[in-house]
Parts: structure tokens; sequence; C-alpha cells
């Protein structure tokens, strides 16, 4: 699941399978550190809990011990160093280690790793994350694994095998490739759309045989095993991104920038929409406002702008109203803003997310009436 760096020894690979690695005499059975950096927490979760798994099927029960980033590097050592009186194995767990793991703290975890205890397993998550010496010294003795997201086949694959193992269903592989269309490679997201589709398209099955039921349903004890099939991605999924993209158009035309700037905070955070999406509906959404603009300018009929431009419902009023704040010149600097940060993001060159703000920050001015 992790994304390998380009190094090829075991100290790339996922905590997980470095931690049942038999291959090399020289590295431990168990990780004795482990660095979890990036930005995808849900990635560092996973590979968290596969490590446990991986240190339960080794050594048995182990004792847990979890600090955030107030602790103190000394008391996090000191616990790391401290003998257990029950279990024979140790895991120590730091979250947000980048707050713990600081300049003048960096020496003390390096003379840690220098000589780490063989019965611990000392865990470091953080999102950001500076290399150093330290790194050196974590994969002469662990793994260090980037947890900034996954590529689409990476993702393809992940998907599949946990609709299989955590939601009881069989996500065909074109409809794993339509929810990555629409979700993009979060596996946050992609794991919460699973399991709602899986409900969506169980059906029902006699709890003994496995055969299908004859509609007597819970009565008769049924289950159910999902389908996950493209159309029924395309009907659950594809309808609310629908609906998201509108929504945010929609607060595009009519909000104040501030409103938008919140609105599109809480698709990023709290709905975890792909900020892919996002760009996408505000470029769109430049692109028809331009054309209208454009339009009106030439004093073409309001119909015939709708009918050109594919505008219906609600959505004509709102996107002619915003072409008549500004002239075509200014609404096609807007789509021009959206097209070269499309591209930027796309290359690597700017953040998808900031780039999400700047853009639907340009356009709500933009759209507001003048004093």
């Amino acid at each position: 699941m992790a994304k390998p760096s380009a190094d090829k020894s075991a100290a790339s690979r996922p905590a997980a399978k470095a931690a049942g690695d038999k291959s090399s005499a020289a590295k431990p059975r168990l990780p004795r550190i482990v660095l979890l950096s990036g930005p995808d927490v849900f990635m560092q979760g996973e590979e968290l809990a596969g490590l446990k798994a991986a240190i339960t099927e080794s050594v048995g029960d182990f004792d847990y011990f979890r600090f955030d980033g107030s602790s103190s590097p000394a008391e996090i050592l000191d616990e790391c160093r401290s003998f257990g009186l029950m279990a024979r194995h140790k895991l120590v767990v730091v979250e947000s280690a980048e707050s713990v793991v600081k300049e003048s703290a960096r020496p003390l975890f390096e003379r840690y790793a220098a000589s780490p205890e063989e019965s611990t397993t000392l865990v470091l998550r953080a999102t950001k994350w500076f290399k150093g010496n330290l790194d050196k010294l974590i994969d002469a003795v662990g793994v260090r694994v980037d947890c900034s997201g996954v590529d689409p086949a990476r993702a393809r694959s992940w998907a599949m095998a946990r609709a299989k193992t955590h939601h009881r269903a069989l996500l065909e592989p074109a409809a794993a490739d339509a929810m990555i269309d629409l979700l993009g490679t979060n596996l946050a997201a992609l794991d919460s759309e699973i399991g709602k589709l899986a409900a969506a398209g169980a059906e029902p099955v006699d709890a003994t045989t496995g055969a299908p039921a004859d509609g007597g349903g819970a009565a008769s004890g049924a289950t159910g095993i999902a389908k996950i099939t493209p159309e029924l991605v395309k009907q659950f999924v594809g309808m609310r991104r629908e609906e998201e993209v509108w929504d945010v158009q929609r607060s595009l035309l009519q909000a104040s920038p501030e409103d938008v700037i919140g609105h599109v905070r809480r698709l990023l955070d709290v709905s975890r929409a792909p900020a892919t999406l996002l760009m996408w509906a505000i470029t769109d959404l430049a692109r028809k406002v331009f054309l209208a603009s454009a339009a009106l300018q030439q004093r073409m009929p309001a119909p015939m702008i709708a009918k050109e431009i594919r505008l219906w419902g609600p959505s004509t009023q709102l996107v002619l109203g915003a072409a008549s704040q500004a002239s075509p010149g200014r609404w096609r600097a807007v789509y021009d803003a959206c097209i070269r940060m499309d591209s930027r993001s796309k290359s690597g060159l700017a953040d998808a997310e900031r780039g999400v703000e700047r853009l639907a920050l340009l356009f709500a001015r933009a759209a507001r009436k003048p004093n």
C-alpha cells in the first residue's frame, strides 16, 4: 500500500512487510524504529495496524504506549529504554512527531537510533518531516514509509483488496477505475465510498449455504454479499459528485469571498472532496462565464447564450448575472489562471488545495458587484 522511495533496501518497504522480513540476517525481525511520514493519515493508520499485526504474530501480546506532540523527548526515550513488566515486546507510538523531533532534540533521537532497545519498536508519525542524519540511522534498524499518497494503479489494487477484506464486497476493476476518476486516490475517501456502495449493492443470500435467497430476507437469516459495478458507482458516487460540483459553483456565483473560502475548506476537510474535482468545477464555471460575458458584449440573446454554452435551470441566470459584472477580458484572465493552476498542480509545481483556494477567491472577487 505504501509508496516506496527510490531506495530498494528493506528500509524503503512498508512497515508490516519489513517486520516480517526473514531474508536478511543483518536486519532484526521486528523493526526497532518506524517512521511514517506524509499527509495521508489514513495510510499512516493502515501501516500502524499492519505493524501491530506483525508484532502480534511474531511475539504475541505486547505493551502499547502512545505519546502526543507535547510530550518531552526524555519521557518518550525513557519509556523506550525501560523494560516491560509483562509482555515480551513494547510498541511506543509518537503522534505529531515533527513537534517532538526538533533540531534541539534530534541528537537525543539519533543517539537512541544508534543503539535502540531490542524489545521496543518506536513509531514516529509525522505529517511533515525534514530529512537528516536520523533517517540514515532509522534505515539501519527499521523502516521509513512514505505516506504522501498513492498513484492510481496502487489505489486501484488497494481498493479492490479493501472491498473484499473489510466490506465483504466484490469491486469490479472497471468500478474501481470509475471511483478513482471521481474521487481521486485518497484512500480514506475510497474506503468510505466502498462501504456505502457495499450496502447499496448487497444481494440477499442464504446465511448457511451462500446460495441466493428466495426472497425471505432477514426473516430467513439472509446476509449480504455486495457486487460493486461501474453502473452502481455512477449511480451513487457520480450523482453525489455532480451535486457537489454544482454546490461549489453556486457558492462561487452567490457568496462573498470569505464565505466561498469557508465553503471550499469544508468540502476539502470535512466532505473529503478531491481538490482536483473542485479545481475542475471552478475551471468549468470560469469557462462558461467568460463565454457568456463575450456573448453578452456582442448583444447575443440570453436564450441563445444558454443553448450555446449548455446552461439550464437556475444556473442560467446566475451565470449570466456573473458574466455581466465584469468585462470579457477580466473573465478571460480568470479562466486562464484556472488553466495555468490546473497544469501546475498536475505537474507537481503547485499544491492543489492551495490552488483551489486561490482560484475560488479570484473568481468570487470577479463575480462581486462593483460598489
